[in-house]
């Protein structure tokens, strides 16, 4: 067990004078700083200026008694996580639940032998110890998860950013629309948010959409020039507007038969695959659309 520091103070609550000084020489005796009191009312102020290390309360006391202290000591946040032990002589046991009820961490009665007040007092220093060494390294961890939480989320804002200018290296037209597109986002995402009061979208996720929404059109970056190309402009009817016509679709088109339009193409190859034409179909395929067993044909 770890060894004690005998710069730990312990303070000491009782009424009768006696009992604070026979404590109050054993427990410095063995190397504890003692703060001794005879009543609560004097006691709080005082642990409130400088917090000790643990608390040994009388119960029975006038004025403020051990109970009484005790919850406003667990009231106070600076004061919530010191260890409190109840030192009294009454022995039944709804007195020693209540002592638990109101905070304490253990219960000695009167009379005491020392070296079990001893042994308690070390024992709880000793675990109070360990509690803020694990909310210390529990709030290293939480300082480190954070960490690497930004630098996994800046890494993926960088990558996202080195696509989005990839696009508009690679065509200014569809690099400002993915702009155009990322800011009509965090427009519409923030006002759904202010709508909402951050009910259905929090500030987080509007940061999220925001920073995603390149991606929306980012598969044009892997499309060949030679297929992503414009080469001419048409007028579009249906919509009243004039819009591109990319080379891939004039590349499809050549596929096509000459003098031959997609409609006509496709029909004639539907045609091809009925049962008994045949033509253009690879001989597997015929066997197929020809076996009156193969369910459909």
């Amino acid at each position: 067990m770890t060894q004690v520091v005998p710069t730990q103070t312990v303070m000491v609550v009782d009424d009768t004078p006696e009992n604070l000084r026979l404590v109050g020489d054993m427990l410095s005796k063995h190397g504890y700083r003692v703060r001794a009191f005879p009543c609560g009312e004097m006691a709080l102020p005082a642990a409130r200026l400088d917090p000790p290390d643990l608390f040994l309360l009388d119960i029975d006391m006038p004025g403020m008694n051990g109970y009484e202290l005790c919850d406003a000591l667990r009231q106070d946040d600076a004061l919530r996580a010191v260890p409190v032990l109840f030192l009294s002589a009454l022995r039944d046991i709804d007195a020693k639940l209540k002592a638990f009820a109101a905070g304490g961490v253990d219960y000695i009665d009167k009379p005491f032998r020392f070296e079990e007040v001893e042994a308690r007092v070390k024992t709880h220093l000793w675990l109070h110890q360990l509690q803020q060494q694990l909310e210390r390294h529990n709030e290293r961890l939480a300082e480190l998860v954070a960490e690497q939480v930004k630098e996994i989320s800046d890494a993926q804002v960088a990558t996202i950013e080195a696509l989005a200018r990839l696009a508009d290296f690679r065509d200014d037209d569809t690099g400002q629309h993915v702009e155009r597109v990322r800011t009509y986002s965090l427009v519409l995402a923030d006002a759904i948010r202010l709508r909402s009061n951050g009910v259905v979208l929090d500030g987080a996720f509007v940061d999220t959409i925001y920073q995603a929404s390149p991606l929306h059109d980012i598969g044009k970056v892997a499309i060949p020039d030679g297929l992503r190309g414009d080469t001419t402009v048409r007028e579009d009817r249906g919509l009243g507007r004039r819009v591109r016509r990319p080379a891939l679709e004039t590349t499809l088109q050549g596929a096509l038969d000459p003098g031959e339009d997609g409609d006509n193409h496709h029909r004639r190859r539907r045609e091809s695959l009925r049962p008994g034409r045949g033509r253009g179909v690879p001989d597997g395929r015929r066997q197929l659309c020809s076996d009156p067993r193969t369910p459909g044909g």
